[in-house]
């Protein structure tokens, strides 16, 4: 009765994606913002058809559903694919101003067709589902994987010209509109609330304790990104209370919808301290150069929040079954 309601949530939530096109076009020098605008808009157009001719046929084990052969893609297979696209902007983030076009869309494309479908089978209906792993939102199978896709890419790619010296310091490279970045941020959250209220919808969660779950995670981690940064620079940062907001949002994943509110501020308030300091440490001592953030708002968060689905439970077995 209630899988037509995946329809508009879905839609509402595609404003997660209008959210990063600015979050990222704001993270570039001006000269780099409309490239990176059009990045954001042709990963949403190959993600949506590589999940809708393939993608959707692994997730169901169904190999009449190529291309959607049997009709069968409807609020569920909608609704998803809008999913999808969590998973693949952190590598459009992690390769700003230095990737090649063609290869990011390519990344794109593999993680809507085989990774994030593969992963989903995994949680949802193969072997981690029988052992009772929980992720409700997708911590893992959209944040974590979407992390560890943008963790390869920035590795694999190299870091952008002038970031770091010979003797090893690393310098800053601003971007053109920290206005547009954060408020690409807000944006994200506005998108982020339907897709949680929509994936706790589908497994029988309490799709309104979920939207509160991430409200309440978010601004927990904007909190404790704030007092992070205070502490570690004495003043506030921007991109870092940023990613703080982000990665808490984020850690609310996993168990959304069936945990309290409180559990979700605990979650958050850690992923707040765990994103902006895991941000400084790859960029400082791993000289791995992400401008998007996206190692640790979506790896590390991700990984946080499928752990924490676990904690909340206080059952010994389950976060076994989640680390794993």
């Amino acid at each position: 009765m209630l899988m037509p309601l995946l329809v508009p949530l879905g839609a509402a939530a595609l404003m997660g994606r209008l959210g990063l096109g600015f979050y990222l076009s704001g993270l570039v020098r001006a000269k780099n913002a409309a490239g990176t605008a059009l990045r954001a808009l042709t990963d949403v157009s190959v993600a949506v058809l590589a999940f809708w001719a393939v993608g959707y046929a692994l997730m169901e084990g169904n190999v009449h559903a190529i291309f959607d052969a049997d009709r069968s893609f409807y609020a569920w297979g909608f609704f998803f694919a809008v999913m999808v696209l969590w998973a693949s902007g952190p590598l459009l983030g992690a390769t700003l101003e230095r990737g090649r076009f063609f290869s990011t869309v390519a990344g794109g494309f593999l993680m809507a067709a085989v990774v994030v479908p593969l992963a989903a089978e995994w949680a949802w209906r193969g072997w981690l589902h029988r052992m009772g792993f929980i992720d409700v939102a997708g911590s893992a199978v959209f944040h974590l994987a979407g992390g560890l896709a943008a963790a390869a890419g920035a590795i694999l790619i190299g870091s952008r010209s002038g970031k770091y010296n010979r003797d090893g310091s690393t310098n800053f490279i601003p971007g053109h509109s920290a206005t547009l970045a954060l408020s690409g941020i807000v944006a994200m959250l506005i998108g982020f609330v339907p897709s949680v209220m929509g994936m706790a919808l589908a497994h029988r969660a309490d799709y309104a304790l979920a939207a509160g779950d991430a409200l309440i995670a978010a601004a927990a981690g904007g909190v404790a990104a704030l007092v992070y940064s205070q502490i570690r620079f004495g003043r506030p940062e921007v991109y870092l209370i940023g990613a703080g907001f982000l990665g808490g949002m984020i850690s609310a994943a996993g168990a959304a919808g069936q945990m309290p509110t409180w559990a979700a501020a605990i979650l958050g308030a850690v992923a707040g301290v765990i994103v902006p300091a895991g941000m400084v440490h790859l960029e400082m001592h791993h000289k791995i150069d992400d401008p998007g953030g996206g190692i640790a708002v979506h790896g590390i968060a991700g990984a946080w929040g499928t752990i924490g689905a676990g904690l909340v439970t206080l059952k010994l077995r389950q976060i076994g079954v989640q680390c794993l």
